[in-house]
C-alpha cells in the first residue's frame, strides 16, 4: 500500500456499545425477557411509535402510549389514565419496586437450582436403572429410591420445592372474613372483559339465553338452589396483553363493577372514570365479578417509567382499586395467578397495603367538598384474594401463603392447566417424567386428585373458598354428536371436582352455566342425604332426571347456535348416556388412590401428578408422533389467532367420541389459552429433548401440519379453525387482522424455537409479547424485524439479555430447515442441505439435484409433495415424480435459486453472505486472492449420548472443523506477469495452500508446551539455558547470551515460556529464503537452512546476530520476537532428534490439520508450476520473490497449508481449553509407567492437553502488547477482549502474504472463529480486517462496534514489519468493546451525598484516562454523587454488582490503579481534604491506598507523580478522612494496594465541608442521621475544627453490618480445623439436602444413609466414582474461613449455580496465608483408597476474578478407633500449583509419585486437606476413583451396598 493511504470501510448498519442499553428495564431486569432493551430503545427514541410524556411536571419520567391518554380515544376509555390515576400507579410502583425485583431474582435463582439438581438426580436415576427390565424400572420409578428435586435444600438450607417437614401439615390456616355474596358454591363463567357486549353477557349469565327452551327440571333446580354464578374476568391467560386491548378490558371491568353495585358516584369522581351502563335494563341476579390479574413477570408495554415498563399486574390492580375503592369487596375481589413462593405472597401483601396507604393519603389530600368523607369511607382491608395455586412450588406452601396474605386471603383455586405446565417445566430435565397428555380427556378424573384434595382439605376445611379448575370444552354449534360429547365430559368433570370436596369450578361456555348450577344443586342434595344416612332416593331420582334432560332437544339446546348438523338422539342412546353418567356419579372415587400427606413418601410426587409412567404402547414412536401432531396442529392455530386477531382464548376443534351409545365421533371445541399452550410446548419439548422423538421428525410433522392448514384440508381427526389467508394484492400493511399468512410464518419460527431450543424461554409470552406492539404487528415480515431489533442483526453490537430470539448460527440446522422447507417439503432434504457448507450457489444447486434425483427414496419424495401450494400445482409435481425425477430436480432448482438469490433481498444463508463479502472486498481492494474459513460450534446445542440423556451445557460442546468449517476462496493464486515466460493466471481453490506466516507461532507454542509437559519440564520455571546445555552437540553449542552492557544473569533468567511470550528475545521479523533452485544474494544455494545453522551463523543468512542476544530483563517488557521461536525450534529438534516436520506431523494429524505442514512442496520435490501453493504478490502486483514466494523458519513463520487446516488446529485448541480431561489420563498413565495409546507402549506421547490450552490463553500483566497489537499476550497467542468474549488471535505477515485468525474461546460467541489469509502484501491488511469484521457481523458476534469509521493511517516512519499489527489493531481490534462489569443502576430519587457538590471529583469534572483493572466493579463509581448502595441480590456476569471500584484478586502487579483528570477551568484544583470510603467492602476492601498527583494534563508526560496521600492503610466498611497539605493538580492516580474495593473518593477544601456540616446541623439535621452517610457526624465536625494541617486522619466504621460474615465450620463433637476432635457420624454436608429431614430417625432408617446406599448400589465395578461427594458419603469436616460461601457445597453432586455455591474466603493480606477445608472420603468407616487410583478435580466455574492463586492438596489416613484429625499424618499428594489460569474452568490432578513433588505417597488416603493460597473460592472438589471390586466389597461391609 502506498504510504499515506488511509483505507476506510463500513459495515451495514451501526452498532452501539452495550452500555447504551443498560438503563432500559434496569429497574426490573426480569422484564428484559419480554421487552428487550433494544426494543424499548426503539419504541422510546423514535417519535413515530407514539410514546409521549403526558404529565411532564408531575410525572417527568413516565412515557405513555399516546392512544391510551385522554383525548385520543373514546371519552370512556381515555378517562382511565387520568393524571391522578397515573400518579397513584407510579407511587405504588416506587413503594414496592425493590421488593418485586427481589422476588423475581429469587425466582430466577430457584429455577436454576431446580434445573441443576434435577439434572443431577436424573443422572443418578439413570445409573440406578441400567440393566433393569421394564417392570423393574417401573417399580423403581414408583419407589422412594427414585431421586427428585423435591425436598432438596439450597446453599442457605432452604427447601426450594416441596414441603419443609411434617410440621407443615399441622399449620393452621387463617381465612379472611368472606363477603356474603362470595360465600357458597362457585359456578364461575370465565371470560375476559374484552368488550361491553361480552361483559354484559357474563354479568347476565344466570339468566336463560333468550329464545332457548330449558328443561323444567333444570329450571326448578336453578331457582331452588339460590346459587348465583360468578364471573371470572380473566386479564391473564385469556387476554392478549396489548396495551390498548388491556386498557379496554380495565375500563370495561370498572363499568361492570359499578353496574353490579349500582352505587352513587362518590365526591372523588373527578379523579375517577365515570361509569357507563353496560346493560339495557338492570336485571336482578347478576354474576359476582372477580378479576384475575396478570402474573408478576409480565410488563406493561403501554406505560414506561424511567425507561422501564410498569408491571402489568400492578397497573391492573391499582387501576381497579383507584376507580372502585368505594365499592368495597364487591369490586375488589381478585384471582391471583402465577405465585411461586411465600416471598412473592409477602410482596403481594405489601403491594395491597402500600396501595391502600397511598390511596388513603391521596383521598385525604383531595380538595373539594366531600373529600374528607371520602377518605373516611375507604376501607383498605376490603380487598379479597383467591390465590390460583398453579405452581408446583406454591402448592406445598398453601397454608403459609394463606397466613401471609391474611387479612386478604379468601380462598384458593387449582389452575390445573398452568399447574401441569409448571410441573413439566420443573421436571423438564428428568428423562423419566411424563406429564399427562393434553389430548387425554380424563386428566381431571385420573391425574390430579391429590391436588384437588389438598385444596379442599387445606382451604375448604378451614372455612375458605376451595375451587377446582376449568371445564373448557365447547360443543360445535348445531352438531348433536358434539353436544353429546361435550355434555358427558361436562358432567364427569364437574361431579369429580364436587366429589373431592371442592366448592366450585370454572366454565368456559356460557350456555353451560345454568346446567352447572342445577347439577351442583342436585348433586349436593344427593351427597348430603348419602352422608347423613338418610334416604337418597328422591335426590338420586332428581339427579337422574336432570342428567337425562341434558340429552333432550339438543337441536334447540342453549348451546346450539345453528340448525342441527347431526342425527337426533335415540331413546336408547339417551338411556345409555344417562346410565353411564349415573354409574360414574355413584362410583367411589377411591379407584384413584389417595396418599397420606404425613406418612406416604410418594405424596409429594402424587401431588404434582408426577407418578405417571406410560405404558409401552404409549412410548411407541407412532403414539408419540400422534400426540406431537395434535399439539403442533393446535398450537400453530392458537399462536396465529393470538397474534393476528388478538384472541387469547381460542376454541380449537378436536375430535371426540362418546364413550357409550352410538359412539359417533364429532368435533368439539377445546378452549385453548396461554396455559394450554404452555402445556403443549413442554410436552413436545420433553419428547424432543430427551430423544424420544427425533428433532427431524418434529420438523417433518410441523411442516406437514403447516401444509395441511395452508391447503385448507380437513379430515375426520382434524378441522381447521384459523384459516390461512393472504393479504390482498395492493392492500397496505396495517394491523394484520385479516391476514394470517405472515403470522403462520411467525408461528412456525416460534414453535421451532420453543421445541428445539435446549434452553427454552420460561414462558411462551416472552416470545409473543413483542409481536403485540404495532411496531411489529404492522410489519410485512414481523419475525425478521423482531430478530433485527432484538438481536442486533443489523444493529451491530449485541444487546444485553432480553427477548431471546435465536441468533444466526444457533441451531442452524433447524434454522435452515425453515428456508429449505419453502423449497422442497422434505425434512430429509432440508436437513442434508443445511448440514452442507457450499462454496457457491451452483454448488448448492448441484447438490440439491443429486438429493432429489438420486438420494431421497420414494416415501420421502411423496411426503414432500404435500408442500407446494395449490392442488393443481401438487398434481403437476406428482406427475413429474411419476414420470421423471430429473423434471422434479429442475423444478426444485428453480425454487432453490429464488431462495438463494432473492430479488432485492439478502441471502438467508451465511455461507452465501460470506461469499458475497469476500468477493466484494477482493474486488474493492485489488488484492490477488484470499482464503477464508469460518469456525462454528454447531454441535453444542444438540448432542444425544447413547443412553438418551441430553448434553446441552456449553462445556460439553466441541468444535469440529471438518463438520463446521466453511472455506471461501476467491481471486488468483498466481497473476500473469508481462514478459514472464511460463507464468499464467491461476485461480485459487479450497485446496490452494497459503503461507500461514506468524500463525505458525501459535501451532509451535501449543506443541512445545505439551512436549515439555510430557517430558517433565515446566516451561514457566525451567531456564532455557539449562535445557540448551543439556542437549546433545557434536560441535559448537548454542546458548543464550546477554547483549553487551547487560547483566549476564539476564540470559540465565530466560525461561522456556519467555521464548514464546515475546518477553526475552529480539528479532521482530525473521527473513525468508529463496525456494530450492534459486539463490541468495550472496550466491548461497536456496532452500531453508537448518535452524541450528541459522542460530550459529546468523550473518551468513542476512540475520543480525545482535538480535539473538538477550537485551532486556526477561518478563519485564513485551517486544515481538521471532528469534525466540528459532531457539524454541532448535530445542525441540535437538531433544527429539527429528526435524520439526517429523516431530509435529502426528500432532497436526490428531488435530485434524492434515493439510498443514512445516515442509514446502518444493522441499519434497514437487514442481513449482504445479504447486498447490499460491504465489505471493507485492502491492504493485509483482511477485514477492523468484518462484513466487520465500521460505521462512518453520515455527517462527514457516507453516503452509489451507485456512481450513489452521481452523482445525484452532478448534482443537478451543476444545482442549474446556475439556478438563484432555491429556490428563494419558499423562497419568505415562508418568506412572503404565501403558498408554492403542499399542500399550510406554512412550510419552505428546497431546494437546487441557493444561497447555489453559496456560496458553491465560493473561498475566500487560507488558506492552496492548500498545503493540491491541490485545494482551498469552503464550504464543494474543488474547483480545471483545465485550464478554475472549478471543484468541494472531496476525501474519510474510513477504507477499498476510493473514489473521480470530477464535472465541470464552463468552457468548464461544466456538466461533475466522481464519483469513491472502497472497497480497500491505494492501491486503485492510481487506483482511474488513472481511473479518463483515463475517463477524454475519455470524452475529457480540461485543463489536460495527459503526462505520476510518482510523488507520500509515506513517512514513512505520517499519515494514509493523504494518500488519498496526492495521489489525486500528482497523479491527480497536472496534472490540471493553468488558466492563455490569453497571450499578442508580435511580431517580436515590439519596445524594451531602458533600457531593463540594467535591472536586464530580462526574462532570472527572475524566478517567486509564484503569488497569475493574473486573468486579467500575472505577467510575468512585465519583458518583449518590450515597453508595448495597443490593444483596444484584449479581452480574462478573459476580456481585457493587456500587464502588473493585478489582480482581491476586493481581501480579504490586497495585491496581486508576488515572483520572479533573477539569476545573484554567486553574488546577485546590484541595486539602481527602475522603476515601470502603462502605460495604469488609473483607474484600483495599488494604491500603495512595493518591498521586501531577499538575500536567498530559498523562504521557515524563514528569514524576507526587504522592499527596502517601501509602495509607484502609479499614473495611469505613469512612476515612485525611487532612493533607494544600495541593493542586489536574492529573491524579489512585493506587489500590494490593487489590480490592474502594467505594468513593472525594477531594475537598476542609473549610467548605465544615461550613456545609454546620448548615446541615441547623437546617437538615435529619440528613446527619443517615448511617450510610455519616457514621458519626459529631466526630467529623470535631476533626474538621482541629486547625492543624496535614498528617491527620479520621476513621469511622459504619454502624451497621453487611451480613456476609460466616464463622469457621464447626462440626459435631467440637471439631474445628485440624486442631482436634473426633470424626462426626454420617451427616449431610448441606444440612439434609436429601430431603425429609431426619425426623428423629437414625441408623438404617436415616434418609441420608438411604440416599448414600442408593448411590453406591448403582455403581458398577470399573466405573469412576466421586468418593468425596456427599452422594457417596463424603463430608466436609472442617473449614478455616467461609466468609462468602460454605465449604459444605464443595461436595454437592449437582453442578454449581454461582459464586455463592462454593467455598470462598475473604481476601487475605498476610504473606504466606492460606485457607483450608478438610474432606472425609467415602462414608464413615471407609478405610480409604490408594492415592494413585485418585484423580482430584477442582472446579472454579463461577470464580473468574477470585479463584485462588495456588492450590495444594494433602492426604492422610484417619487412624482406627476414635479418629481425630490431629492424629492424621498429612502428606502432600498435589504440590502447590499455580491455578490462576483455570479461572472459570476446571483442573484435574492425577496423583502420582511425581505429582506429589517428593516421590512419596501415603499408602492409603481417607481424608483430604485442600489448601488455597492465599485465599479465594472454588465451587466443587471431586475425588474420582475407579470402583474396584475391593472398594465395592468394603462399601458392602458397611451396609451401604449389597454384597457382590
Amino acid at each position: 500500500m502506498a504510504s499515506g493511504a488511509s483505507p476506510s470501510f463500513s459495515v451495514k448498519g451501526g452498532g452501539l456499545p452495550t452500555d447504551e442499553f443498560a438503563e432500559y428495564s434496569a429497574d426490573v431486569p426480569s422484564f428484559r425477557r419480554y421487552l428487550s432493551p433494544a426494543l424499548l430503545k426503539e419504541l422510546l427514541c423514535i417519535p413515530a411509535h407514539g410514546y409521549i410524556t403526558p404529565y411532564p411536571l408531575t410525572l417527568p419520567g413516565l412515557k405513555v402510549q399516546k392512544g391510551l391518554l385522554p383525548g385520543t380515544r373514546s371519552s370512556a376509555e381515555s378517562q382511565l389514565d387520568s393524571e391522578a390515576h397515573l400518579q397513584f400507579v407510579c407511587k405504588v410502583y416506587e413503594a414496592v419496586r425493590r421488593d418485586l425485583c427481589e422476588v423475581l431474582e429469587k425466582r430466577r435463582k430457584d429455577r436454576k437450582f431446580i434445573d441443576v439438581v434435577t439434572k443431577s438426580c436424573n443422572q443418578q436415576n439413570q445409573a440406578a436403572m441400567r440393566g433393569m427390565t421394564q417392570k423393574e424400572r417401573r417399580s423403581f420409578f414408583l419407589s422412594a429410591s427414585y431421586e427428585t428435586v423435591l425436598g432438596k435444600t439450597d446453599e442457605k438450607g432452604e427447601v426450594v420445592i416441596g414441603a419443609r417437614g411434617p410440621e407443615d401439615a399441622d399449620l393452621a390456616v387463617d381465612i379472611a372474613p368472606i363477603p356474603e355474596k362470595l360465600q357458597g358454591k362457585h359456578v364461575t363463567f370465565f371470560m375476559p372483559p374484552t368488550s361491553a357486549d361480552v361483559a354484559a353477557k357474563a354479568l347476565k349469565s344466570w339468566h336463560p339465553i333468550d329464545g332457548r327452551e330449558e328443561p323444567a327440571m333444570q329450571r326448578r333446580l336453578v331457582e331452588e338452589s339460590g346459587i348465583l354464578p360468578k364471573w371470572g374476568a380473566d386479564d391473564e391467560d385469556s387476554l392478549v396483553p396489548d396495551c390498548r386491548s388491556f386498557q379496554t378490558s380495565c375500563r370495561t371491568y370498572v363499568d361492570c363493577c359499578r353496574q353490579y353495585v349500582a352505587s352513587a358516584v362518590p365526591p372523588f369522581k373527578k379523579q375517577r372514570c365515570e361509569g357507563t351502563s353496560l346493560l339495557n335494563a338492570r336485571p336482578d341476579n347478576l354474576a359476582y365479578p372477580i378479576k384475575r390479574i396478570p402474573g408478576l413477570e409480565i410488563p406493561d408495554s403501554g406505560h414506561i417509567l424511567n425507561k422501564c415498563p410498569l408491571p402489568l399486574h400492578l397497573y391492573d390492580f391499582c387501576t381497579q382499586l383507584f376507580h372502585c375503592w368505594d365499592l368495597g369487596s364487591d369490586a375488589l375481589t381478585f384471582y391471583v395467578p402465577k405465585l411461586e413462593t411465600e416471598d412473592e405472597a409477602r410482596y403481594l401483601r405489601k403491594l395491597i397495603s402500600e396501595a391502600g396507604r397511598i390511596l388513603q393519603e391521596m383521598l385525604s389530600a383531595c380538595q373539594g367538598e366531600g373529600a374528607a368523607a371520602a377518605a373516611r369511607g375507604f376501607e383498605p382491608g376490603s380487598v379479597r384474594l383467591i390465590v390460583v395455586f398453579e405452581s408446583p412450588r406454591l402448592i406445598f406452601r398453601m397454608r403459609q401463603v394463606a397466613n401471609i396474605l391474611h387479612p386478604y386471603f379468601a380462598g384458593g383455586s387449582l389452575g390445573w392447566h398452568d399447574f401441569l405446565a409448571a410441573t413439566a417445566r420443573a421436571f423438564r430435565f428428568d428423562s423419566h417424567y411424563r406429564m399427562p397428555l393434553k389430548s387425554d380427556p380424563n386428566i381431571v378424573v385420573e391425574g390430579i386428585k391429590a391436588s384437588h384434595e389438598r385444596v379442599a382439605q387445606t382451604i375448604g376445611r378451614s372455612g375458605g373458598i376451595a375451587i377446582g379448575g376449568m371445564y373448557g370444552v365447547v360443543p360445535e354449534g348445531g352438531n348433536v354428536d358434539s353436544e353429546i360429547c361435550a355434555r358427558i365430559g361436562f358432567v364427569k368433570d364437574l361431579v369429580t371436582q364436587m366429589a373431592r370436596g371442592l366448592d366450585g369450578f370454572w366454565i368456559g361456555h356460557l350456555p353451560f352455566v345454568r346446567p352447572a348450577i342445577a347439577l351442583v344443586e342436585a348433586y349436593t342434595r344427593y351427597r348430603t342425604e348419602k352422608l347423613e344416612g338418610g334416604s337418597e332416593k328422591s335426590a338420586l331420582e332428581d339427579l337422574r332426571a336432570l342428567i337425562a334432560s341434558f340429552f333432550v332437544n339438543l337441536d334447540s339446546s342453549p348451546s346450539s347456535s345453528h340448525a342441527t348438523g347431526g342425527a337426533q338422539v335415540s331413546e336408547e342412546d339417551r338411556q345409555s348416556y344417562t346410565e353411564y353418567l349415573m354409574e360414574f356419579i355413584q362410583r367411589d372415587d377411591a379407584d384413584v388412590k389417595s396418599l397420606d400427606e404425613k406418612s406416604d413418601i410418594l405424596f409429594p410426587r402424587a401431588l404434582l401428578a408426577s407418578l405417571t409412567m406410560r405404558r409401552p404402547e404409549q412410548e411407541s414412536l407412532e403414539s408419540v408422533e400422534a400426540n406431537i401432531r395434535y399439539n403442533v396442529f393446535q398450537s400453530l392455530q392458537y399462536i396465529v389467532d393470538y397474534l393476528a386477531n388478538g384472541n387469547a382464548c381460542v376454541g380449537l376443534p378436536a375430535a371426540n367420541t362418546a364413550p357409550v351409545g352410538s359412539r359417533r365421533t364429532a368435533f368439539v371445541h377445546v378452549l385453548d389459552d396461554m396455559a394450554t399452550l404452555e402445556r403443549s410446548r413442554w410436552e413436545m419439548w420433553s419428547e424432543v429433548y430427551h430423544g424420544r422423538f427425533p428433532r427431524t421428525a418434529f420438523l417433518r410433522v410441523l411442516f406437514e401440519e403447516l401444509a395441511f392448514i395452508r391447503e385448507g384440508q380437513e379430515d375426520g381427526v382434524k378441522k381447521i379453525c384459523v384459516r390461512w389467508t393472504r393479504r390482498a394484492e395492493g392492500d397496505a400493511y396495517g394491523g394484520g387482522h385479516h391476514e394470517t399468512e405472515k403470522w403462520y410464518q411467525v408461528a412456525k419460527c416460534i414453535m421451532i424455537q420453543l421445541v428445539c431450543d435446549p434452553e427454552p424461554v420460561e414462558f411462551v409470552s416472552e416470545l409473543l409479547l413483542p409481536f403485540t406492539l404495532p411496531l411489529l404487528k404492522d410489519s410485512r415480515n414481523p419475525w425478521a424485524q423482531a430478530c433485527e431489533i432484538q438481536n442486533g442483526v443489523e444493529g451491530g453490537a449485541a444487546t444485553p439479555s432480553g427477548v431471546r430470539f435465536w441468533r444466526r448460527g444457533e441451531n442452524s440446522v433447524t434454522e435452515f430447515c425453515t428456508y429449505f422447507e419453502e423449497v422442497f417439503g422434505s425434512v430429509e432434504y432440508a436437513e442434508r442441505m443445511s448440514q452442507r457448507q457450499f462454496n457457491g450457489v451452483e454448488e448448492a444447486l448441484e447438490f440439491s439435484c443429486y438429493l432429489v434425483s438420486k438420494a431421497l427414496d420414494k416415501a420421502q419424495l411423496e411426503r414432500a409433495l404435500m408442500f407446494p401450494t395449490g392442488g393443481a400445482q401438487r398434481e403437476g409435481v406428482c406427475a413429474e415424480v411419476a414420470g421423471d425425477r430429473d423434471g422434479l430436480s429442475r423444478l426444485v432448482s428453480e425454487r432453490l435459486r429464488r431462495v438463494l438469490l432473492p430479488d432485492g433481498g439478502t441471502a438467508p444463508f451465511r455461507w452465501a453472505a460470506a461469499k458475497a463479502v469476500v468477493e466484494t472486498c477482493l474486488l474493492r481492494h485489488g488484492c490477488p486472492g484470499v482464503s477464508v474459513t469460518v469456525l462454528r460450534d454447531l454441535q453444542g446445542k444438540w448432542n444425544l449420548v447413547p443412553d438418551g440423556s441430553h448434553v446441552a451445557s456449553s462445556s460439553s460442546s466441541r468444535l469440529s472443523c471438518c463438520a463446521v468449517a466453511n472455506t471461501t476462496t476467491g481471486g488468483l493464486s498466481m497473476r500473469a506477469q508481462p514478459g514472464a515466460a511460463g507464468l499464467v493466471e491461476k485461480k485459487m481453490s479450497a485446496a490452494t495452500h497459503m503461507q500461514m506466516a506468524s500463525l505458525s507461532k501459535t501451532i509451535g507454542a501449543a506443541f512445545a508446551l505439551d512436549f515439555f509437559r510430557v517430558h517433565g519440564l515446566d516451561a514457566k520455571t525451567t531456564p532455557a539455558n539449562s535445557v540448551l546445555r543439556s542437549l546433545p552437540s557434536e560441535g559448537e553449542r548454542f546458548v543464550l547470551k546477554s547483549a553487551p552492557g547487560c547483566p549476564e544473569e539476564w540470559a540465565e533468567e530466560v525461561m522456556l515460556a519467555h521464548l514464546i511470550s515475546h518477553t526475552a528475545k529480539g528479532m521482530h521479523y525473521v527473513r525468508g529464503f529463496p525456494l530450492p533452485g534459486f539463490q541468495f544474494e550472496n550466491d548461497c544455494p536456496g532452500g531453508r537452512p537448518p535452524v541450528e545453522d541459522l542460530l550459529l551463523h546468523a550473518g551468513k543468512y542476512g540475520y543480525d546476530p545482535a538480535e539473538l542476544l538477550v537485551s532486556r530483563k526477561p518478563s519485564t517488557v513485551f517486544k515481538y520476537s521471532g528469534g525466540g521461536f528459532l531457539v524454541l525450534q532448535y530445542i525441540l529438534e535437538k531433544m527429539s532428534g527429528q526435524s520439526i516436520e517429523e516431530l509435529v506431523r502426528p500432532f497436526l494429524d490428531r488435530c485434524g490439520a492434515q493439510d498443514l505442514s512445516f515442509r514446502s512442496v518444493e522441499e519434497i520435490g514437487a514442481p513449482g508450476i504445479d504447486s498447490p501453493h499460491a504465489h505471493g504478490h507485492l502491492d504493485d502486483g509483482s511477485p514477492a520473490a523468484k518462484g513466487g514466494r520465500l521460505l521462512f523458519p518453520e515455527l517462527a513463520a514457516g507453516a503452509e497449508g489451507t485456512t481450513e487446516g489452521m481452523a482445525a488446529f484452532l478448534a482443537a485448541l478451543t476444545n482442549a481449553y474446556w475439556d478438563h480431561e484432555a491429556g490428563s489420563a494419558r499423562q497419568a498413565h505415562a508418568a506412572a509407567g503404565r501403558p498408554c495409546g492403542e499399542e500399550g507402549s510406554q512412550r510419552k506421547e505428546v497431546v494437546l492437553s487441557h493444561e497447555t490450552a489453559v496456560n496458553m490463553l491465560h493473561l498475566g500483566p500487560d507488558l506492552g502488547s496492548l500498545d503493540f497489537m491491541g490485545a494482551q499476550m498469552g503464550l504464543g497467542v494474543f488474547v483480545a477482549v471483545c465485550g464478554k468474549n475472549r478471543v484468541a488471535c494472531h496476525q501474519a505477515a510474510n513477504d507477499g502474504f498476510r493473514g489473521l485468525f480470530l477464535v472465541c474461546f470464552w463468552g457468548p460467541d464461544r466456538g466461533k472463529g475466522i481464519v483469513v489469509t491472502s497472497n497480497g502484501d500491505n494492501a491486503a491488511v485492510a481487506m483482511i480486517c474488513e472481511i473479518a469484521l463483515e463475517i463477524m457481523l454475519i455470524e452475529g458476534w457480540q461485543g463489536v462496534d460495527y459503526r462505520p469509521r476510518s482510523v488507520f493511517a500509515e506513517h512514513a516512519a512505520m517499519k515494514q514489519e509493523e504494518h500488519v499489527n498496526r492495521g489489525v489493531k486500528d482497523l479491527l481490534l480497536s472496534r472490540f468493546l471493553p468488558d466492563l462489569p455490569d453497571k450499578h443502576q442508580s435511580r431517580c430519587g436515590d439519596p445524594v451525598d451531602a458533600f457531593s457538590k463540594l467535591s472536586l471529583c464530580s462526574p462532570a469534572a472527572v475524566m478517567i484516562h486509564r484503569c488497569n483493572n475493574q473486573r468486579f466493579a467500575r472505577a467510575e463509581n468512585l465519583f458518583s454523587p449518590l450515597v453508595p448502595v448495597f443490593d444483596p441480590l444484584a449479581f452480574g456476569n462478573d459476580g456481585k454488582i457493587m456500587d464502588s471500584w473493585e478489582t480482581q484478586r491476586h493481581q501480579e502487579a504490586e497495585f491496581d490503579f486508576v488515572e483520572f483528570s479533573i477539569s476545573t477551568g484554567d486553574k488546577p484544583a485546590d484541595f486539602d481534604l481527602i475522603h476515601v470510603s470502603t462502605i460495604y467492602h469488609d473483607g474484600n476492601h483495599a488494604s491500603h491506598c495512595q493518591l498521586d498527583v501531577r499538575d500536567d494534563s498530559d498523562r504521557r508526560s515524563s514528569e514524576r507523580w507526587v504522592p499527596v496521600l502517601p501509602f495509607t492503610s484502609l479499614d473495611g466498611h469505613s469512612s476515612h478522612w485525611f487532612k493533607v497539605c494544600p495541593h493542586r493538580g489536574r492529573l491524579f492516580r489512585l493506587r489500590n494496594y494490593p487489590d480490592g474495593g474502594i467505594s468513593r473518593l472525594g477531594l475537598y477544601q476542609s473549610e467548605e465541608v465544615l461550613r456545609a456540616l454546620v448548615e446541615l446541623s441547623a437546617s437538615r439535621a435529619e440528613v446527619l442521621q443517615r448511617r450510610d452517610m455519616f457514621p458519626n457526624a459529631s466526630a467529623l465536625q470535631s476533626f474538621l475544627c482541629n486547625g492543624s494541617n496535614g498528617g491527620q486522619s479520621l476513621r469511622l466504621r459504619f454502624p451497621f453490618e453487611i451480613g456476609n460474615e460466616q464463622k469457621p465450620l464447626v462440626v459435631a463433637d467440637g471439631m474445628q480445623g485440624v486442631a482436634g476432635g473426633t470424626v462426626p457420624p454420617l451427616q449431610s454436608s448441606s444440612g439434609g439436602r436429601w430431603g425429609g429431614g431426619d425426623g428423629g430417625r437414625s441408623g438404617e432408617d436415616d434418609p441420608r444413609r438411604l440416599a448414600v446406599r442408593r448411590a453406591w448400589s448403582a455403581v458398577r465395578a470399573g466405573e469412576e466414582v466421586d468418593i468425596a461427594g456427599e452422594l457417596y458419603g463424603g463430608r466436609v469436616l472442617a473449614a478455616s474461613n467461609q466468609h462468602y460461601g460454605p465449604a459444605a457445597r464443595l461436595l454437592a453432586p449437582e453442578a454449581p449455580l454461582g459464586m455463592h455455591d462454593g467455598f470462598e474466603s475473604k481476601r487475605s493480606r498476610q504473606p504466606g496465608h492460606f485457607e483450608e477445608a478438610t474432606i472425609a472420603l467415602g462414608p464413615p468407616g471407609f478405610s480409604g483408597c490408594d492415592p494413585r487410583e485418585l484423580r482430584i478435580m477442582v472446579d472454579f466455574t463461577y470464580f473468574v476474578n477470585n479463584n485462588p492463586r495456588e492450590v495444594e492438596i494433602l492426604g492422610g489416613e484417619l487412624p482406627s478407633g476414635q479418629p481425630s484429625l490431629v492424629d492424621v499424618n498429612w502428606q502432600v499428594i498435589v504440590p502447590r500449583t499455580f491455578v490462576k489460569p483455570y479461572r472459570g474452568n476446571k483442573i484435574v490432578f492425577p496423583i502420582t509419585t511425581t505429582s506429589s513433588g517428593h516421590g512419596l505417597l501415603p499408602a492409603k488416603v481417607s481424608v483430604l486437606l485442600i489448601r488455597v493460597f492465599p485465599d479465594g473460592g472454588l465451587n466443587r472438589v471431586r475425588a474420582l476413583s475407579m470402583a474396584s471390586p475391593a472398594l465395592l466389597d468394603e462399601i458392602a461391609t458397611l451396609g451401604l451396598r449389597r454384597c457382590s
